[in-house]
C-alpha cells in the first residue's frame, strides 16, 4: 500500500496525545476499500492531525485474543448480548514495544470501557502465568482465567488521527491479517481498511461528514469476530452472515467463506 500521502498530514507526538485516552467512549466503525484510503485522508488533513513517533507514521500492532474453548466471548457478540467482553494481549511493536493485557467491556448503553495493565512480553502468549496480571484479570474477567487460551492473533498497521479540538480520535487499521492458533489457518484482509471514530459522546464529527460525502455508511465490524469466522471452519455465523455478504461486496466478491455461501 502506498503511504506517501501520510506526509501531508500535520503530526502530533504520542506524548501530546495522552490527554485524549478515551478509555470510556462511544465507538462508530466504518469499512473502506484500501484503494480509497488516500481519498479519505486528503479530506481529513484540514481538520485532523496525525500521531507520530519520530518518523513513524504507521504503527504496527500485534494482538492476541483469548477466549474459552467454547468461544464464549465470540458467541456473546454473535448473539448481540450486552454487556459483553473481550480480553486480549496487545503489543505496540513500534514506539518501545510496550505490551499490555486489555479487557474491553461493551455496556448495554453502547459504551466501550477499557481497562489494561502492563504485561511482560514473555507472557504475551500465556498471561495467566504472570501473577500480577493474573490477579488483575481475575477480578474483571467474566470467565475463569484458567478456561482462557489464545484464540486469534491479529496483526495490523494503524494510522491515528486526532481532531484539532482534541476531543475525538480516529483510528485507521490497515494491512489486516489473521492467524488462528487453534486451527492453524491464516487469512489476509489487507484490501479492507477499518476506520473507528472514538469520542466521549455524540458530538458532531467532521469524519462522519467526510465519510457520508464519500457514501460510506457506519457498520458493525469486529476484527476479532471477523477473524474467527474466516479462520474457524464450522463456527456458528447466524447474525454475522449478512455482515460477511456486505464485506464481500466491498471486496468485489473476493471474500471466501463456504459457511456463508461465499466461494
Amino acid at each position: 500500500m502506498n503511504t506517501s500521502f501520510l506526509t501531508e498530514l500535520e503530526p502530533i507526538t504520542l506524548e501530546q496525545m495522552k490527554c485524549i485516552s478515551l478509555m470510556n467512549r462511544i465507538d462508530t466503525k466504518y469499512c473502506l476499500p484500501a484503494s480509497r484510503l488516500g481519498e479519505f485522508l486528503s479530506h481529513c488533513k484540514e481538520y485532523y492531525v496525525q500521531t507520530s513517533d519520530g518518523d513513524i507514521r504507521l504503527h504496527r500492532y500485534d494482538t492476541l485474543y483469548y477466549d474459552t474453548e467454547e468461544y464464549h466471548a465470540y458467541l456473546m457478540h454473535q448473539r448481540a448480548k450486552a454487556p459483553r467482553q473481550k480480553l486480549r494481549a496487545r503489543c505496540y511493536v513500534d514506539g518501545g514495544g510496550d505490551c499490555f493485557l486489555e479487557i474491553k467491556n461493551k455496556t448495554n448503553r453502547k459504551r466501550t470501557k477499557k481497562k489494561r495493565v502492563p504485561l511482560p512480553e514473555e507472557f504475551f502468549g500465556n498471561f495467566p502465568a504472570c501473577t500480577q496480571v493474573r490477579d488483575f484479570a481475575a477480578g474483571r474477567s467474566l470467565w475463569d482465567i484458567d478456561s482462557l487460551s489464545p484464540a486469534l492473533r491479529i496483526g495490523f498497521k494503524r494510522i491515528t488521527l486526532v481532531n484539532r479540538e482534541l476531543n475525538e480520535r480516529v483510528t485507521i487499521d490497515t494491512a489486516l491479517c489473521f492467524h488462528n492458533p487453534r486451527t492453524g489457518l491464516d487469512y489476509d484482509l489487507s484490501d479492507v481498511v477499518v476506520i473507528e471514530l472514538k469520542r466521549y459522546g455524540n458530538l458532531p464529527s467532521r469524519v462522519q461528514s467526510i465519510l457520508l460525502e464519500m457514501r460510506v455508511m457506519p457498520t458493525k465490524f469486529s476484527k476479532y469476530c471477523t477473524g474467527i469466522i474466516l479462520t474457524t471452519p464450522g463456527i456458528r455465523l447466524n447474525r454475522f452472515k449478512d455482515r460477511l455478504i456486505t464485506l464481500n461486496k466491498l471486496l468485489n466478491g473476493k471474500l471466501t467463506n463456504p459457511a456463508a455461501g461465499l466461494a
